[in-house]
């Protein structure tokens, strides 16, 4: 059930997540951040990384019309020779040396542009960028590991929203890539012979990313989206065909477009590559890195809302992760959403009730509600009842089929304004006695039936972000319900008048 908890394990790092989805419905008066600021310049004459710009190091930038790289001005890890390690005084005070290069890869010379925003044509100019600097620094003498990622957000502690990300190049193998290796490594030597038609790894074996991968393509539960690389083992970037390259970047615009569609925000992650440390030399034919299989990470610090960030405190800073969602939840989430356009539109409502001759007052209204206008809505949807008005701001070009409001039942006696979405309508639908008719895809559409069978217990049904206002005209007077999520994630407002606060 929806309460269910339970502890899973993540075979790849060796260690488990507590799963607790009944706490989504947690209320929180916790800190919240500021969306992430969408409408920016295509040029910012201040910032340090558009083209042709001084840097903060006194360095211009080249005039770049596609992709740039260059070196860190202020790099987390210098090259060599390295600074010396303060001498050893005890075992336990133990500490090596470290040394490398940090680069910066600027994606694209727009300043406004994001991956979500980037065509996958100049996506795939960023991965063959990448293949470049991985062989480039991975090539080098002492180099033996060449991590790249990108940290999308100021929450995410991004200094610049200019499209770039980083790639930092080591003497040694971090902790988090090496305990993977490690796994990856012993995964294959202790697991039997795989499966027919399963992927395999380098001898034969069997690679723990092939299996799982093949697995979760298997049962289609918590998969997202699908690209080519999944069927066979691909140790790193230099591996993928100009097929599979073209299809990595299309999934990368896809997941990205997807998670900014989420919450109809910029949306903050940190993503990185992990691959073969580095590229193979003329020798290195059957080295067991090999056993490495390319994949990403995407680590979103939003899982409620735009404003509220997961963090990682407490007991997952002392004891182990947990999170409030079901990797099946945020699969579907993630697949309702679209891959192939932004959707940033701020839709509303506005509903007045004990009115008195309510048509006389339906052009008010309208001129009321279009106030609440926002950064895309151009159409205005209403309804006028006995004795009360509900309009419904959203852009025009929104299909009928999904996007127009009120949503009036087939007897019409049940209207309803929304806004936001309701995650569990698929499962709802499914509840509902009778075999009930839907007008439309709307995932809104199913609070019509739960109110049939709930009245205002309804709520407790859904699982979402969302404000509503739901008009019952079958009784007399009629009756109106207004509702939100119980974290507040979309806003509703309610007044009464002053002369007549009975209505």
């Amino acid at each position: 059930t929806s309460i269910d908890m339970y502890r899973e394990d993540n075979p790849l790092l060796a260690e488990y997540v507590i799963v607790s989805p009944h706490r989504m419905k947690r209320p929180w008066q916790g800190q919240t951040e500021q969306p992430q600021k969408v409408e920016l310049p295509q040029y910012d004459e201040k910032c340090y990384l558009c083209p042709g710009n001084e840097r903060s190091g006194g360095i211009r930038n080249e005039k770049y019309t596609s992709t740039m790289i260059f070196e860190n001005d202020f790099p987390a890890v210098l090259p060599p020779p390295g600074p010396k390690v303060p001498g050893q005084i005890h075992p336990l005070l133990r500490s090596e040396p470290v040394q490398g290069n940090c680069d910066v890869l600027i994606f694209h010379p727009r300043h406004d542009l994001t991956l979500a925003r980037l065509a996958p044509s100049d996506i795939t100019m960023v991965i063959d960028e990448w293949k470049a600097v991985y062989v480039k620094r991975g090539s080098q003498e002492g180099i033996e590991y060449v991590q790249i990622f990108e940290n999308k957000g100021a929450m995410m502690g991004c200094s610049n929203p200019h499209p770039h990300g980083q790639v930092w190049s080591l003497s040694q193998v971090p902790q988090i890539p090496s305990t993977e290796l490690s796994n990856l490594k012993e995964y294959a030597e202790t697991s039997a012979e795989a499966s027919p038609g399963v992927p395999k790894g380098p001898g034969g074996k069997r690679c723990l990313l092939c299996d799982y991968a093949h697995l979760e393509a298997e049962q289609g539960e918590r998969i997202v989206l699908q690209i080519l690389p999944y069927k066979r083992h691909i140790p790193s970037l230099l591996e993928l065909t100009k097929e599979e390259s073209t299809s990595l970047a299309e999934i990368l615009s896809g997941i990205a477009i997807k998670y900014d569609n989420l919450f109809q925000t910029s949306f903050a992650y940190s993503m990185g590559i992990h691959q073969r440390p580095v590229p193979p030399s003329s020798n290195s034919v059957g080295e067991e890195e090999d056993v490495a299989h390319l994949h990403f990470h995407f680590n979103p610090p939003l899982l409620r809302s735009a404003t509220v960030r997961k963090f990682l405190v407490g007991f997952e800073l002392m004891s182990e992760p947990q999170r409030d969602l079901t990797a099946e939840q945020a699969a579907q989430r993630l697949r309702d959403c679209a891959d192939t356009k932004l959707h940033r539109k701020m839709c509303g409502i506005f509903a007045v009730h004990g009115i008195q001759e309510s048509a006389k007052e339906r052009k008010k209204m309208i001129a009321c509600s279009k106030r609440q206008r926002h950064r895309g809505p151009d159409w205005s949807g209403c309804y006028v009842g006995k004795e009360a008005i509900l309009v419904h701001e959203r852009l025009a070009i929104v299909g009928v089929d999904t996007g127009a409001q009120p949503l009036i039942n087939d007897d019409e006696t049940l209207i309803l304004c929304v806004n936001g979405e309701i995650y569990n309508h698929l499962a709802l639908r499914k509840e509902l006695p009778g075999n009930p008719t839907f007008k439309t895809h709307s995932d809104c559409e199913v609070i019509h039936h739960l109110y049939k069978q709930h009245d205002k217990e309804l709520c407790n049904k859904l699982d979402g972000m969302f404000s509503f206002v739901l008009l019952d005209e079958s009784v007399t007077p009629s009756r109106i319900i207004a509702a939100r999520d119980p974290i507040g994630i979309t806003t509703l407002y309610q007044g009464w008048s002053s002369q007549h606060p009975e209505r």
